[in-house]
């Protein structure tokens, strides 16, 4: 075909002849043609290829994996992964159980398993990566393709190149990079620039050079005037007696230029050969010497010498002393050196040797800073005096048993969460750990990170790249719960389980090394035990560790005293009653004679008061302390002392003002404020303790009688401005309370003006969650007072609006918090008299907080029957019985919820929906059946009422919610009433994960439950959607009775039947590592050998998961050794690469000789443990020799 017919898309064929049109537009006829093809064939086969081209399997961007991974996986195969596949040069999606990790340098490939392979060339990756994101490494190399850039190093697979500029074209560099001849791109810039040299100048690799040479070269010849000058007349004078050293000296000034150049060349080798010496043998140095013993023999300022001096731990003090020689220069060097010939010869000899042209790329970095770089100079200077402090008491404190278990648990952990008593030792134990862990693990170089209070200052200060211990003191609240630091610590705890978890445990030859990162929180028993700090305890339970299990005994006691009474012995100091724990009564008795420590012990808490008198008597500026920290509820912040402060607000000024004049003293006088300020800074202030930048009573008993004092001694300032918190839990008009402050009738007025006054700044809190309120007589008195003052009274109700602005908020288990609703205040806590008097005043009957919660719904949920009655029978406007919170929840699920059938009979009674659902779906019945009040079920099952036998929205019946909360009497209720109808097919129902109520009660381990529906036909070899039986399921959770109960009752059928994935019950118990429940499959006859669909057996499993156990065990029942998976990898090779030595002696103890067997890449047992480099079972390996060969074991 000629060139100009080639735009018409035909063929032809030799026979057969067709008109054709031309470039030209003219016809021709003189092809010979037997067939065309179609051109809709053509377009056919092109959009065929564009369907097969835009389906083919393409990695999706990371911000679609969660969609893939709802889309594709499930809850056994949860992590989503898109890996190439070398065999089919095609991208591959699928699921495993968790995600792998390759090492820097390598990345993912498919070759029919998981593989790595090193980076492509023009590609590197620095760090480790995992399975998901490691379709090719992470970071491309930089060209060094720009004007006059060079290429100075290929890099390797972990790291760039690095660029140079090519000098010998004239160019260098425009931003000096941090080393001479070349520059790293991710931390350069490396742009170049034509220098053009002058007379005398000469380009040359280093920049430096270049400078220095360029500068010498400018002075040579104002040199060369000046000295000829004065050898002239030098000359003239005493030329025959000082002629030879003249003609040295002409010589000297003659120097050419390459002399110049060369001396320049020597001046800069000696600034930088020493470095390099100290970069390369830095590890060596800092882990040899001790920085104490040399520095008394160096040259350095005190300053410097303090400084080496203050770092805690040796690893720490000798880079501190390496950094001074470092910035010194070669003088100090030099003299260092000298000093180590006489004490460490053999490193000194090892430093001397290093050659600079051997160990240039040691340059590149920096030396390694003493300092983490993430942590600001002023918090760091901060921490450094706080570990001083703790350095210096550390002298004071007594290894316990407490201290020794916790410790040993954080070396076996990353995490411990110690609880206990205030004045417990808990703070002082986690501190002595803390410098303990330092000391004794010098080579690891921990930094202490001693003040953290939210998790913010975790994730700033956190350098994966250092050993760090946090330490985390009143978590959460010193004496009791701070609600807006447990809402921070909710947003943030994932985030904060990540670096706990982040580190595990790594063996080096045998040895475990210690983790890199430790967190030590410790928290008071009462705010552990706070309902509040439930959302925070479920994630932390793992590392609790509790005091009290830690009891103290005599010799302890012993040692503890006689640090702070030397000849004391312990049995005259013996608690009668645990008013205040042992440590801090130690404390306490320091500096005290040995009558008064008796009665101390003797009586704590009176003692204690009359010491507090006595310090009220004697030193009256030492209790003006004490007094301001009671004042504002035992959190005292001494900037509130300076007048200039920016303080949020004013009351707070006030505050501090007038309870410093009780005591003759003027904050706005300087002298009088300094004087404040130093009680506070005192070193034997033995009331006060610091966290952070507040004050605290050392102990909650203290507080209280300290609170107590300053109430009674200081009344009506204590009642202008303590807190609204103190005002409503702190005071006691009619009975004479212990703890409380007890005043007479007359301060009953200005009391009252008070909450008038917190109510008119729009809280509440102070009159309606008042602790006197629960006293008839307060009630009395103050309804009294409220209905004289009626119109203000209103007008202050009228005040409290709820933040329309706040966010809605779901429906919470508890309630005691500031509500901002006074009637829904009064009729949560059951105050009859006082939600008549606010019906009374015209509050609104139904009016809701920022959960949506009326006052009936509080009332039918607290069972206030009386309130109800009140609030429904209310005119002109009654309460609304459908009114529902912002979670749809009604009074009547709330009184069905808690069990309240009084309530509950009278809201049907008076019309309540029995059949409204809340937002998931759930009725009052489905509520009831949850909560197990049975009396509830019945009255609601009464009615017939088909609607509220629907299921929720995840598809679950009463029956089966029951059954889940293993609600045995609720679930015969259900299943006995009306047997004949409805409620007996509920029995055989499922919700949309395919769960029976059976199924339900066994997933949770409801024992009873399970035997009662087994009793009633439960069908035990239901599959939920999953493939998952009872049996299956009780096996993976480590239900053992539920499996002992299906064993007698079940049948073969039962023992091996399979989920979707071809995995037994056997299987799943193995990869769990439930070895009781695998001993009772097995002794039941579970078949031992069965393969899932990726043909790993239960022994192929046991090996990966690492149980030697189970291995043991399955092996002992004659598990097949020899089973391959789809892989054609042996139980060994898992083992192996697993690096468990102890489980492939066991393995090779019941092998048996077979011919060599190399898994799908060619790869043996001895091959895998080399590449994962487990030295150890090499050895095991090698020094076996089964019929000759260690390979042939395979």
């Amino acid at each position: 075909m000629n060139n100009h017919d080639t735009s018409n898309l035909l063929m032809f064929c030799e026979g057969a002849k067709y008109d054709v049109i031309t470039h030209s537009g003219k016809e021709r006829t003189d092809y010979p043609l037997t067939m065309i093809v179609d051109l809709r064939l053509i377009k056919l086969f092109l959009v065929t290829g564009w369907i097969c081209i835009a389906t083919a399997v393409v990695c999706p961007d990371s911000s679609q994996w969660t969609l893939r991974t709802r889309a594709r996986c499930n809850s056994s195969l949860p992590s989503y992964n898109c890996l190439y596949d070398e065999s089919t040069a095609t991208f591959v999606d699928f699921c495993t159980r968790t995600p792998d990790f390759q090492r820097p340098g390598y990345k993912f490939i498919i070759r029919g398993n998981i593989d790595g392979i090193e980076c492509e060339k023009n590609r590197f990756q620095p760090i480790k990566f995992w399975t998901n994101g490691s379709n090719d490494c992470i970071l491309e190399k930089t060209h060094c393709n720009e004007p006059g850039q060079v290429i100075h190093d290929e890099g390797s697979s972990t790291s760039d190149r690095t660029c140079r500029c090519d000098y010998t074209r004239g160019f260098a560099f425009v931003t000096s990079p941090k080393q001479n001849c070349f520059c790293n791109p991710s931390l350069d810039d490396c742009s170049c620039f034509m220098k053009p040299c002058s007379k005398f100048q000469v380009m040359t690799p280093g920049l430096n050079k270049f400078s220095i040479m360029k500068m010498v070269v400018k002075r040579q010849p104002a040199i060369t005037v000046t000295v000829l000058t004065g050898i002239s007349i030098i000359f003239v004078i005493v030329l025959l007696k000082w002629g030879k050293e003249m003609m040295n000296c002409w010589r000297n000034i003659h120097m050419t230029e390459t002399d110049i150049e060369k001396k320049v060349d020597e001046r800069l080798n000696d600034q930088t050969i020493f470095k390099t010496k100290l970069k390369v043998n830095f590890n060596a140095i800092i882990t040899t010497i001790n920085s104490k013993e040399i520095e008394d023999k160096l040259t350095l300022t005190d300053l410097e010498r303090k400084t080496i001096r203050s770092f805690l731990g040796r690893i720490k003090g000798n880079k501190a002393l390496l950094e001074i020689v470092w910035n010194r220069g070669p003088v100090t060097y030099k003299e260092f050196i000298n000093v180590l010939r006489t004490t460490y010869w053999e490193l000194a000899a090892n430093i001397e040797k290093t050659k600079d042209s051997d160990y240039q790329e040691e340059l590149e970095e920096e030396l390694e800073k003493i300092y983490n770089d993430k942590i600001p100079q002023d918090v760091r200077e901060f921490h450094d005096n706080l570990i001083q402090e703790w350095n210096v008491n550390d002298n004071m404190i007594t290894e316990t048993k407490a201290s020794k278990g916790i410790y040993k648990r954080l070396e076996e952990s990353n995490c411990v969460f110690l609880v206990g008593h205030p004045g417990s030792g808990k703070s002082s134990i986690l501190r002595h750990i803390a410098l303990r862990l330092v000391k004794e693990n010098e080579d690891e170089d921990f930094d202490i990170i001693p003040v953290v209070v939210e998790p913010i200052n975790v994730l700033r200060y956190y350098n994966e790249k250092r050993n760090q211990i946090f330490l985390l003191d009143d978590f959460c609240g010193k004496d009791k719960v701070n609600n807006q630091i447990i809402d921070v610590w909710k947003l943030d705890i994932e985030k904060f389980l990540k670096i706990i978890n982040k580190k595990k445990d790594c063996f080096e030859h045998g040895v475990k090394k210690v983790k890199k990162t430790k967190i030590m929180i410790s928290c008071n028993t009462s705010v552990y035990e706070s309902h509040i700090f439930e959302p925070l305890k479920r994630h932390l339970d793992t590392f609790v560790c509790k005091i009290s299990d830690f009891p103290l005994d005599k010799e302890e006691r012993e040692k503890m005293i006689r640090k702070y009474v030397p000849t004391a012995h312990v049995e005259a100091f013996m608690l009668k009653e645990k008013q205040i724990d042992f440590p801090l009564l130690c404390k306490l008795s320091k500096g005290k004679p040995i009558n008064e420590i008796r009665q101390l012990f003797s009586d704590p808490l009176k003692t204690i008061k009359e010491d507090l008198t006595n310090v009220q008597t004697k030193d009256s500026f030492q209790f003006c302390a004490i007094a301001l920290c009671t004042l504002f509820n035992n959190e005292f912040k001494t900037q509130w002392l300076n007048q200039n402060s920016e303080t949020e607000d004013i009351r707070i000024t006030d505050a501090v003002t007038e309870i410093c004049l009780e005591f003759n003293l003027d904050i706005t006088n300087d002298s009088d404020r300094k004087l404040i300020q130093e009680q506070f800074d005192k070193e034997n202030m033995d009331w006060l303790s610091k966290s952070s930048d507040t004050y605290h009573h050392i102990h909650d008993e203290i507080f209280n009688i300290a609170l107590v004092i300053c109430g009674e001694s200081y009344q009506r300032c204590f009642i202008s401005h303590a807190p609204s918190s103190f005002i409503a839990k702190r005071y006691s008009f009619y009975n004479h309370i212990d703890g409380l402050i007890n005043l007479k009738l007359k301060y009953l007025n200005p009391y009252f003006n008070r909450l008038f006054r917190d109510l008119e700044q729009g809280s509440s809190y102070s009159t309606f969650q008042n602790i006197q309120l629960r006293d008839i007589n307060y009630r009395k008195s103050f309804i009294e007072y409220c209905n004289k003052r009626e119109l203000k009274f209103k007008e202050l109700l009228g005040n409290i609006k709820n933040d329309e602005t706040s966010k809605k908020l779901r429906r919470q288990n508890t309630i005691d918090f500031d509500i901002k609703v006074p009637l829904i205040d009064c009729a949560s806590q059951g105050y009859k008299y006082m939600v008549e008097l606010l019906l009374k005043m015209s509050c609104n009957v139904n009016s809701i907080d920022n959960y949506g919660r009326s006052a009936l719904y509080v009332a039918s949920e607290q069972g206030h029957f009386e309130i109800v009655q009140i609030l429904i029978a209310n005119k002109p406007v009654e309460a609304d019985i459908a009114l529902c919170d912002n979670n749809k929840t009604t009074p009547l699920h709330m009184a069905c919820e808690e069990g309240h059938k009084n309530i509950a009979e009278y809201l049907i009674e008076n019309g309540a929906d029995i059949s409204a659902c809340d937002m998931d779906g759930c009725s009052s019945l489905h509520m009831a059946c949850a909560s197990g009040k049975k009396e509830i079920v019945e009255l609601l099952l009464k009615k017939k009422k088909d609607e509220m036998f629907k299921s929720d929205n995840l598809g679950q019946s009463p029956i089966i919610i029951a059954s889940l909360q293993g609600e045995t009497e609720v679930v015969e209720s259900l299943l006995l009433f009306d047997n004949k109808q409805y409620l007996q097919k509920q029995v055989h129902e499922t919700d949309k994960k395919g769960f029976t109520p059976f199924l339900a009660a066994c997933v949770n381990a409801h024992v009873e439950t399970a035997r009662f529906l087994i009793a009633n036909g439960s069908y035990i070899l239901h599959s939920d959607n999953d493939g998952r039986t009872a049996l299956f399921i009780a096996c993976e959770k480590g239900h053992t009775k539920i499996v002992e109960i299906l064993m007698i009752k079940g049948n073969k059928n039962i023992i091996d039947k399979s989920d979707w994935h071809k995995k037994t019950p056997l299987y799943i118990a193995c990869a769990e590592k439930r070895t009781k429940i695998v001993e009772t499959l097995i002794k039941y006859g579970a078949e031992i050998n069965n393969r899932d669909e990726d043909k790993k057996t239960p022994l192929y499993v046991a090996c990966e998961r690492g149980n030697y156990d189970i291995v043991k065990l399955l092996l002992d029942n004659k598990a097949d050794i020899n089973t391959c998976d789809r892989h054609k990898k042996l139980p060994l090779h898992v083992a192996c690469k697993g690096g468990d030595t102890n489980l492939v002696e066991l393995l090779y103890g019941h092998h048996k000789a077979s011919s060599p067997n190399c898994n799908q890449w060619n790869e043996t047992a001895l091959s895998i443990a080399r590449k994962q480099g487990h030295d150890d079972i090499v050895k095991i390996l090698v020094g076996h020799d089964m019929n000759g060969s260690a390979e042939t074991i395979e």
